[in-house]
């Protein structure tokens, strides 16, 4: 059956959450457990694609779930090539209840969906059906270096992760003190030497003062950081380009942003180092394949933001591309794990994702 014609026959719905293996503190908040509502597409073809939307310390699920069951109707009986773009599709439709929220969370999983089971039907991976850019995806640790750690704790994390091969990881910071955020990155640095990359999140805890002034000190103690993540609130643009026009260090930013059409700021605008759309908030798959290519006209890079076996595949078929972020928080929910050679992600033949969801695992966590 060619993708054309399957049509969708069932959504299903897994709620599930399960504990950190240790706290983490980014910004203002300290994450004890993630949760999930894994979806499957069923379709007449007997091809399934799947997704997941996601959210910290398990909360909100609730209504992620009933707004999954409210969007059900609309997908039943559609075609696939119905389907295309579908969270930018819906919102236009919905405009009334904004662009922002769970409801663009569940129809942007859904587009993510609707990519694992096309690629599925047509038996390819998703990068294929794209366009294959690389087999091999520089990719950056991001499952530590909170700032719930003591600075033994980050040098021993950082002992560990070069000794793995790891060749960049990300370190969170608090702008509340300027002092200890300098001591953290040079404890990390004296660990690792000057051959790894070192990027850093601050988590919107700083402002344009505090920022450009943190840039200047981390570039005069000459601790080499490759970029600075979210500074500030991520829906002020103007504070933003103002830090990114002061800054020595090339910012990151756009995972907080809702839709591509969120980004035109910051398109327009030169000056930003790397955006990092999220797949759950921007359309799903469609929705950063849209910002990537209208990133590459401007000659501005894209990495991605969480959920790596997701985005894997994604980002190997990406021009502009640089960086899979990698964190484990959802390895569990998997039946494959990405393999990582001396700091490369190897990207999957698989079809779909190239990852599978493990339904049992994930009952194991379920939410009643």
């Amino acid at each position: 059956m060619s993708s054309e014609l399957t049509k969708i026959t069932r959504l299903i719905i897994q709620p599930a959450h399960t504990p950190l293996e240790r706290p983490a503190k980014a910004g203002t908040i300290t994450h004890h457990k993630i949760g999930i509502v894994a979806i499957a597409l069923e379709s007449d073809s007997g091809a399934r694609g799947e997704a997941f939307a996601f959210t910290l310390n398990a909360q909100k699920i609730r209504p992620i779930v009933q707004m999954f069951e409210e969007i059900a109707p609309l997908l039943i009986g559609q075609r696939l090539d119905e389907l295309s773009a579908f969270a930018e599709r819906y919102s236009k439709t919905n405009r009334f209840f904004g662009s922002e929220g769970v409801e663009v969370h569940c129809v942007s999983t859904i587009d993510s969906a609707i990519w694992d089971l096309k690629a599925k039907v047509l038996d390819s991976p998703i990068h294929s059906l794209i366009g294959t850019k690389r087999r091999q995806i520089p990719t950056y640790w991001s499952g530590g270096f909170y700032l719930s750690d003591t600075i033994d704790e980050l040098e021993r994390e950082a002992e560990l992760r070069r000794t793995q091969g790891w060749r960049a990881l990300k370190i969170r910071i608090d702008g509340q003190n300027e002092d200890a955020t300098i001591e953290r990155i040079a404890a990390v640095r004296r660990v690792v030497g000057n051959d790894l990359q070192l990027m850093v999140d601050a988590n919107q805890t700083l402002t344009v003062p505090t920022a450009v002034r943190l840039s200047r000190r981390i570039c005069d103690e000459g601790l080499m950081i490759s970029w600075l993540e979210e500074p500030v609130r991520p829906d002020d643009h103007n504070a933003e380009l103002k830090v990114a026009e002061r800054c020595e260090i090339p910012i990151a930013t756009g995972e907080s942003l809702y839709l591509p059409r969120a980004f035109r700021p910051l398109l327009r605008e030169a000056g930003v180092g790397s955006l990092m759309p999220d797949l759950q908030r921007v359309g799903g798959i469609s929705g950063v394949l849209a910002i990537a290519h209208a990133a590459n006209v401007f000659g501005i890079p894209i990495s991605s933001h969480l959920f790596p076996e997701m985005s894997l595949g994604l980002i190997a078929a990406m021009e502009n591309a640089t960086w899979l972020e990698y964190i484990p928080w959802f390895e569990s929910f998997y039946q494959e794990t990405i393999t990582i050679k001396d700091g490369f992600a190897e990207v999957s033949d698989r079809p779909g994702h190239g990852f599978s969801l493990d339904w049992d695992k994930i009952a194991a966590f379920s939410i009643a």
